[in-house]
């Protein structure tokens, strides 16, 4: 008996694990249409939110309220409250002595204000600046976020390289649809405050507090559907809009698709985060040295020049003393490298018509274009800075998409490489031919009305 020939096959491990897709996400998102798109995100955000600062925001909120003036003026910034959140929260994953934040970061930045907005310790003041930041926010991350997700899927899915102008003539027709989407589960929460608030108005009098006791199952059966409409779109909302770029689907279709997959699959969701927080707390770590150690090796170099007649000159340009506190242990925000600097100068005599207060320290004041000139080299800065925040706006929808696949093949068992893609135009379409009395074909011109518009 002759023995059958064996064949060894090769393994597909995408096939294996399918999760390893998310690997795939990273040269996404430093592709230059993502890129792009994340970053005028980025700086579109803060610009908001500075709006609504100075609409509702009066100084003395700010002076009885401490906290929100902080957050206000994290919210001011394009990078700040990212650095901040990625080196200061609790909730991170360390790994080898590393905090593994990375898109962690970047939920924790686009949720915070909308999270705030359900804080009963804010009057109608802040809770109106907050407002209408999150509705901004919601807005710019509507377009840039289902751009991005666009661009991603084409790729993941077909292989297919798409730039900024095809992901806004794919974003721009659904920017409303996204908006929809995420608005409502929060519309349907306000909804079911109604019967709480009608409840609650009776408890203001001893009568009324008797009849409202005996409603307050429904106040409690009305928090019990908050909660979970706020749970599963404080997890789902990016799902939500990359199901949109996906599948082109209706609002409604894509909230309920989004909320059954996380509630049919958690442990699923659960570890494509854990991956997600894990490979891009990684490529955060690297990015955001990259550009910590730009900006250090910067001023290190300038300071060799600035610093020659004066030793403490690039610290008095960058304003150090100005800087906040950075807790000990902890990394330094990039453009606050004060490791190669030296201490800081004692107070400089200058000239007063040439020269500015100092309001934010109240001391002597500042030549106005050693002001000047160092907002400027702040500014430059802090757009380094920007960019590498971008990278990780860009990450975080890169690699929601792919989490949004994953899931889709989990509970509907449809293949990755399966997305929605508009029909030709008529522009990409053969002429129409019509044989001659010889029998021979011949292109005939389209007319007028058939032309594509």
């Amino acid at each position: 008996m002759v023995a059958s020939d064996s064949v060894i096959r090769r393994i597909d491990w995408n096939e294996v694990f399918p999760w390893l897709v998310l690997f795939r996400t990273i040269p996404i998102a430093g592709s230059l249409g993502v890129l792009i798109l994340a970053l005028a995100g980025a700086v579109a955000t803060p610009a908001g939110w500075l709006v609504s600062e100075l609409v509702f925001v009066r100084q003395s909120m700010r002076d009885d309220n401490p906290v929100m003036a902080a957050t206000a003026e994290l919210n001011r910034s394009p990078f700040r409250a990212v650095f901040d959140a990625s080196e200061r929260s609790a909730n991170d994953v360390v790994l080898f002595g590393a905090r593994l934040s990375g898109p962690r970061a970047i939920f924790a930045r686009l949720t915070a204000p909308f999270r705030e907005l359900f804080s009963s310790n804010q009057g109608p003041g802040w809770f109106a600046y907050n407002l209408l930041g999150c509705a901004w926010t919601l807005a710019v991350w509507a377009l840039a976020g289902c751009g991005i997700t666009r661009i991603c899927l084409l790729r993941l899915t077909r292989d297919e390289s798409a730039g900024v102008d095809d992901a806004i003539r794919f974003a721009t027709p659904r920017f409303s649809q996204c908006l929809l989407a995420v608005g409502l589960p929060l519309g349907a929460v306000f909804v079911l405050v109604l019967p709480a608030l009608l409840i609650g108005l009776l408890m203001t009098f001893n009568l009324g507090l008797i009849a409202g006791s005996l409603l307050w199952f429904v106040v409690l059966l009305c928090g019990l559907l908050m909660t979970l409409l706020l749970l599963g779109m404080f997890f789902a909302w990016p799902l939500v809009i990359a199901s949109i770029s996906a599948e082109s689907q209706s609002p409604l279709d894509a909230v309920t698709r989004c909320f059954s997959y996380l509630f049919q699959r958690p442990f699923h969701f659960a570890f494509y985060v854990l991956v997600s927080m894990v490979l891009g707390g990684f490529c955060w770590i690297l990015v955001a040295q990259l550009a910590s150690g730009t900006i250090g090796m910067a001023e290190w170099a300038g300071s060799w020049g600035s610093n020659v007649g004066d030793g403490n000159r690039m610290r008095e340009i960058l304003e150090r003393d100005l800087a906040p506190p950075v807790a000990p242990g902890t990394a330094t925000l990039p453009g606050q490298m004060g490791s190669t600097l030296p201490p800081a100068a004692p107070p400089v005599t200058v000239d007063p018509q040439t020269s500015v207060p100092d309001t934010a320290s109240n001391q002597t004041a500042r030549p106005v274009l050693l002001v000047a000139g160092g907002r400027i080299m702040k500014f430059w800065n802090g757009m380094v800075s920007t960019l590498a925040v971008a990278f990780l706006y860009g990450l975080f929808w890169c690699m929601s998409a792919a989490i949004y696949l994953l899931l889709r093949k989990d509970v509907d068992e449809i293949e990755l490489d399966e997305v929605f893609v508009d029909e030709d135009s008529r522009t990409m379409e053969l002429p129409p031919l019509k044989t001659d009395a010889n029998g021979i074909p011949q292109i005939q011109p389209l007319d007028e009305s058939d032309s594509p518009g």
